[in-house]
This record gives C-alpha cells, structure tokens and sequence, in this order.
C-alpha cells in the first residue's frame, strides 16, 4: 500500500539542485574572472614556447651560418661553393618549418608583438632568393649580403623575446637581459663573418676595416650590458667566460687585426685559428644562455604558484557555497539518496549475482525453483512515488525474465535431445552401411568396382564424423571408444583417413608416445577436423604436411597447409575461439569446426592454436598435454607403426571405424635391414603369409613369375583369395578388421600371431610396396597370368584362412 507522503521524484531533484545552482554560478564567475587572464597567459607561453620560440631560434642560427659562408663566397668566389649549398640547404629546412608552425592558428594565441616580427620575418624570407641570385651571378657586395643577413637573424631573434610577458619586474628584467645575451651573441656572429670574408679576400680594406672595428667595440659592449640583469649565478659564469683562455684568445687576434690596419692581415691571424676560437667562444656563450634560461624557468615557480593561490582562493570560495547549499539540500535530498541507493544495491544483486547463477544452472542441466531467489521488492515501502513504481515494475520484469530463461533452457533441452537422437540414429544406420561395404568389399573381385565401393566406404566414415560432431555440439560423447593406449602416430593416421583429400596429406615420422584410451576417439576427430580445414582451402595441388614432437609440455602436432592464409584479424578470432570456445552460435554456421575442435580440446585440456605459415598458408599447432599421454604397459590394440627415414609418408586409403585404411592390416616385411627401432606388436595380428621359395620376397622388388613375358606382380599388403587367374585385384578387407574392439566377435578375432622383431624400415618398406603395387594394378592393362608354382604367390591355406577373419 502506499503512502499518502509520497511526492513527484522531478519536485525533489529541483529542490536538491536549485540551491547550489544559484550559489555556484557567481562563485564561479568571479573565480573564472580573476584567473582567466594569468591562465590564459600561461596557456600561450606554454604553445608559443615549442612551436614557435624554439623553431624562430633555429632559423636565426641557420641564417647566421650561411651570412658567413655567402660573405667568404663574394670575397673569394674560387672557394667556398660547398659550404654555402650546404648552409642554403640548412637555411630551407629551417625556413620551411617556421612557416609551417607560424601558418596556422598558431598566431591567434600570440601577442601583437610576437605577430608583428613574426610576420616581418616571413616577408623578409621571401626575398632570399634574390640576395643569392645576386651573390650566384657576382652582382652582390659584401656589404649588401652582410646587411641583408644581419638585419634577417636580428628580427628572428627578437620573436623569443617577444613571447614571455609575466607580472613581475625581476623576471622581466633578467628576460631582457637574456635576449641581450643572444643579441650579443649574433653580434659576434656578424664579426666572424666580417673577418672570415676578409680572411678568404686576402686583404682588409678601409671599409671592411671600419665595419669591423666598429664590430668588436659593438661586442664587448653589448655583453657587458647584458650580464648587468642576470642572475648571480649567470653573472659569475659570463665573468669566468670573459677571462677566460678563449676569450683571452679572441681579444687578441682581434687587436692584431685593428692594430695592423687596414691593408694585409697579420699573418699571426689564420682563417682555421679564428675560426676555431670563435666557434669555442660563441658555444660557451650559448652555454650560457641555455643556463639562464634553466634559472629563469626556476625563477618563475613562485609566479606560478601565486596564480594557483589564486585559483585556490577562487575555489574554496566556490567550495563554501557548495557546502552551503548541501547543507540547505541535504534534509531534502537524504531520504531519495537513501531509497535510490537501496533500490540500486537491490538491482546490481539481482543483475549481477541471481540472474547470472540462474542462466548458469539452466545452461548445465541442473534444475531450478523460482522461488530460490527469493523475493525482489524491498522490505520497507518506499516514499518516492515514482521509486516505488520502479521496484513493482524490476520485480515483474525479473519473475518475466525467470521464466523465459526456464522456458529457453527447456527449449534448448529439448533440441539437444532430439539432435543426439537423430545423431544416434545416424550412427547406427551408418555403422550398418559400414558392414554391408565390408561385406560387398570381399565379394567385389572388379577393380573398379572395389574402388566405387572404397569410395562410398571414406563417405560413410565421413559422414560418421559429421554424425559425431552433432553429439559433440550437443554437449554428448560420441558413441565409440578405445580401451587400450594407441601410439600419436597412429591416432593421426586415423584422423588423416577421415578426410575427403586423404591422398594429399604427408606425415612425418615421429617418435610418438601412447594416448590413453578414453581420449583416442576425441584426438582422432580433433585432428580430423584440422586437417579437412587444411586440405579444404589449400589448392588440390599441394600437399598438408603434419609433424609431431615432443615437448616440454607434452606432444606438439603440426599441421601445415599451402593455402592463401588468414588475415590477422581472422587467425585472432579464430585463436580466440579455440582458446575459450563461447556459446554455440548458429550464424557461425562456418565455423562449426572450429566449436568442435574448441570443445574437444577443452574437454581434454589440449591447446590448439592457429598461426601464418611461412610458405604461405595456415600451420595448426595441436598440444597434447602430458595428463592424456600414458605408457603402454599391456599393449595396445592398434596397427603396427611405420616409421621411415626422415622422409614424409603419404595418408594412406581411408581408414575405416579407427582402424586401417580400406581395412588393410599393415605387415611388416623384412627388406633386411637391422636397425631402428622396432614398431610396437600388435595385440592381434592376421597370419603372416607364407612365400614360397626359400624366402620372403623383397617388398622393394615385388616378385616376378618365371620367364621374361609375365608382368611384375606386386606383393599385396594383405592376402587375396585364390581363384581363377583374372585381372589383378586390389586388396580386399579382412573381416571384423574395421571394427573397434567393443564390436568385434571374439570367435571372430584372429589369434595372436608369432611375434616378428623388425625394424620400422620394414614397414616403410612394406607400404611403400602396398601403394607401387595398387598404382600398377591400376596401370596395367593386360592381365598378369598366375602360374602355380609362382614363388610370389600367398598359400592357399593361409588365404582361405585370413578370408574367415
């Protein structure tokens, strides 16, 4: 029920807000007022300082340098080219970059001054171009160039000057005097350039001489005024640097030349001495002038800080108001605060902690009571009308948002269901299909036709695994399984035969060890879905290569296509997905392999990552973790594996329900050689067959018939029945040797056969002869003719005995 006491939320936030808003608004004013101007000031020197001082000074040192070298230039024109391209060129860069940073709305912040002498300057820019034109063609005296240069650096200078404007007399003077420093410094710069070109001509003449006396006396001057301001510390230096050796040195050969008169120059004064100590003169001046700039910037401070005393005066003025004006507010405002922020704590539990736990139990199977969470609405009756309003609507909208997330998960539940129905379906129906292809595989004697029937055999394996993929999706296992540890090898053999393209994948031999049993099945379908990416955008042309080794962190298996690749942004989403697979969404129907192997990885704790390939394509890196890699202390029921030396093998036909492919059992055929390692025996193993003569043929050199006439005959892999002679057969498949353990009849399994020690050079050997002989089979037109005492030939026995398998 509500209360009659209740009010409109808008009275209130007007009542808490009007107060304040009339205070501060003078406050403020007043407190704007008083700093505006000290702010603004500051604002200015701190932009003007970089983007104007510092690239004016650079132009006033370039123009200094080239007044110099175009002076020597006109006094002796024989000499000098390459130093005054060299200071042209200084003086563009310069120039190019004072008018880039003086072009913009860099001048509205500037004083009148500043835009003033900035503005002289970029007019008396545009007349260099003349000045040289006249010192290239001869036409330009030294005095010309000297007073064209000077009068230039002089109003550049003077824009560093012109940007500082403080409140204080002390800053001011020594900022004055600083400029004098600098003016001193470009009036010795002239004096160089005066004797360096009469160092070049040869000769002082009258008026030259005049200029330059009256130069040195303009020097000392001018230094002696400005050290008159500075501060203690500079005025110590300045005395230091005027006594001192350097200076000791210039005065010197500056009254040789005065003394001498005008005419010849001394020969005591040499143009590489003057310049030497002239360049050491001048770059101890401008020490000196970087150091009092340093000490004016610290000097400065306690200004700094005024203007901030100001603005703080300023604020705490603006801060009483406030205070004021909450303390007026704050009988009005409490009790909104107070409801809003219970209100809000209410909400934020409900949307971050209840919801959030109640998707969660849904999405996992669990059931859930609605009444577990526990009533929404406040204990207490809000006062605010339009408060109370929102806590009955927030407590509709959840009881709503509870039910559509219930009636969601049961949905969801429920087309999970019927998905791992119609995929269990599917496998039964499959796995029928699987045994009539066995069955017609034993009855087909065509060659052709056996291939068809191999054919729709890989297409009902393949289907197998699309079957299986719905099951993983659906949060179910897959309906076969393996109880023994089977080497990596084989696991990938497995997978690369449940692929369209199985012909194009090339594995390297890997030192493999053994995965536990319960993750066989999962590994192989993981794998299976890499390696169709591969072969799918890869030209058909090229080949996947898959290597495999161990590392510290378990078994790392590469697989590497020659495809176009991925751009970056697509190997990141995809890395994203597979390192924490989201929700299965359904638009992303094209990347439904990836949710699958992102689920099996997770459920196995297998790291899967994606990566450019420098060949071109995409490189899958697959790492096992140690906790699914087991010994294999029994045995394990899997084919033997082969093993080469260091070369890829080719995918072999397809295997069928994790066995072999084409249901052919690998034998090991002995090709004589001794070493290597020895593949791991199987557990069951068809009988061996038996050839007659007095040994094994090579499966190097497949075993030809008495006479010259009789084509070569390749040795099978496994045993073909006997019968009529006819045209060559391909392999046909052993009965039940498709099958996972779980489904073979054990009146069916062929007893353990003898066990053969040979090294994994025999089997390559072996498979190598098993693919030569299934390509001539396929060559060959004319039908080899069987002679019964054929030294190749398996004994009749033996086949009939393996064909009841």
């Amino acid at each position: 029920m509500r209360s009659a006491r209740t009010r409109s939320i808008r009275f209130r936030i007007l009542a808490l807000l009007l107060v304040p808003l009339l205070t501060l608004v003078p406050l403020w004013g007043f407190a704007v007022f008083l700093t505006a101007p000290d702010g603004l000031n500051l604002l200015a020197i701190q932009r003007l300082q970089p983007e104007v001082g510092v690239p004016s000074d650079a132009l006033g040192t370039a123009l200094a340098a080239e007044r110099r070298a175009a002076m020597v230039y006109v006094a002796d024109p024989g000499s000098g080219t390459a130093e005054l391209e060299k200071r042209r060129d200084e003086t563009d860069a310069a120039a190019t970059k004072f008018r880039k940073v003086t072009g913009g709305d860099v001048q509205d912040v500037a004083r009148p001054e500043t835009q003033d002498l900035t503005q002289r300057t970029l007019d008396r820019l545009g007349d260099v171009a003349e000045v040289r034109a006249s010192i290239d063609d001869g036409s330009a005296t030294e005095e010309n160039v000297f007073g064209f240069y000077s009068g230039l650096v002089t109003t550049t200078n003077s824009i560093l000057a012109s940007l500082t404007s403080l409140d204080d007399p002390n800053l001011t003077a020594a900022s004055q005097s600083l400029g004098r420093v600098s003016a001193s410094r470009d009036l010795l710069a002239q004096e160089d350039a005066l004797l360096a070109a009469a160092l070049a001509g040869g000769e002082l003449d009258r008026g030259a001489y005049s200029r330059f006396a009256k130069q040195v006396g303009a020097v000392q001057a001018s230094f002696d005024g400005a050290q008159a301001n500075l501060p203690d510390d500079s005025r110590t230096t300045y005395a230091g640097i005027a006594n001192g050796e350097t200076a000791n040195r210039l005065h010197a050969m500056e009254d040789a030349v005065i003394d001498a008169g005008p005419g010849r120059i001394p020969r005591s004064v040499t143009a590489a001495q003057w310049r030497e100590v002239n360049a050491d003169y001048m770059g101890e001046m401008r020490a000196l002038e970087l150091k009092t700039g340093r000490t004016l910037q610290a000097d400065a401070l306690p200004i700094a800080n005024g203007i901030l005393v100001r603005a703080g005066i300023a604020a705490l003025l603006g801060l009483v108001g406030v205070v004021l004006s909450v303390w007026i507010s704050v009988r009005t405002g409490r009790s909104l605060i107070k409801e809003i922020t219970d209100l809000k704590t209410q909400i934020k539990e409900v949307a971050t902690q209840q919801l959030p736990n109640l998707v969660r139990r849904l999405r996992s199977g669990r059931g859930l009571d609605i009444s577990d969470l526990g009533p929404s609405r406040l204990a207490f009756q809000l006062r605010t009308r339009e408060l109370d309003d929102l806590n009955w609507a927030f407590d509709e909208a959840r009881r709503v948002a509870v039910q559509s997330a219930t009636g969601e998960a049961k949905l969801r539940e429920n087309v999970n269901d019927v998905i791992v129905n119609l995929a269990r379906r599917n496998q039964a129906l499959l796995h029928r299909q699987l045994q009539l292809f066995d069955q017609l595989e034993r009855r087909v004697s065509d060659p052709e036709e056996l291939r068809e029937v191999f054919v729709l055999d890989h297409l009902a394996t393949r289907m197998r695994r699309h079957a299986e993929s719905l099951l993983i999706l659906s949060g179910s296992a897959p309906g076969r399984g393996w109880s023994r540890p089977m080497p990596v090898d084989d696991v990938v053999r497995a997978a690369s035969t449940e692929v369209e393209e199985y012909t194009r994948v090339s594995i390297f031999p890997m030192n493999a060890p053994h995965l536990s049993g319960g993750t066989v099945t999962d590994v192989i379908h993981l794998l299976a879905e890499l390696i169709e990416n591969a072969t799918s955008s890869s030209p058909p042309t090229s080949e996947v290569l898959i290597r495999g080794r161990e590392v510290a962190n378990g078994f790392a298996i590469e697989i590497e296509d020659g495809g176009l690749g991925m751009s970056e942004q697509a190997l990141a989403d995809a890395n994203a997905l597979l390192a924490d697979p989201p929700e299965l969404d359904l638009a992303r129907r094209t990347e439904l392999g990836h949710f699958v192997v992102a689920t099996l990885a997770r459920r196995h704790g297998i790291k899967v990552h994606l990566r450019d390939s420098p060949y071109g394509g995409v490189t899958a890196i697959v790492l096992l973790s140690p906790s699914i890699i087991v010994a294999d202390e029994h045995g394990a029921e899997h084919d033997p594996v082969t093993e080469g030396r260091g070369e890829p093998e080719q995918a072999a036909i397809p295997r069928d329900r994790g066995t072999d492919p084409a249901g052919v059992r690998h034998r090991e055929v002995s090709d004589g050689g001794e070493n290597g390692r020895r593949p791991h025996e199987p557990a069951h193993r068809a009988p061996t067959p038996q050839a007659g003569g007095d040994g094994p043929a090579s499966p190097e050199q497949p075993t030809r018939p008495p006479g010259p006439e009789h084509a070569p005959r390749p040795r099978a892999a496994r045993r073909e029945p006997q019968g009529p002679a006819g045209p060559a057969r391909l392999p046909q498949r052993v009965r039940q040797a498709n099958l996972v353990p779980q489904l073979q009849d054990d009146g069916a399994a062929a007893g353990p056969g003898p066990f053969d020690d040979r090294p994994p050079e025999d089997s390559r050997s072996m498979l190598t002869a098993l693919q030569n002989g299934w390509n001539r089979g396929r060559r060959d037109d004319t039908p080899p003719t069987e002679h019964p005492g054929d030294p190749g030939a398996p004994d009749r026995a033996s086949t009939e005995a393996e064909g009841d398998q």
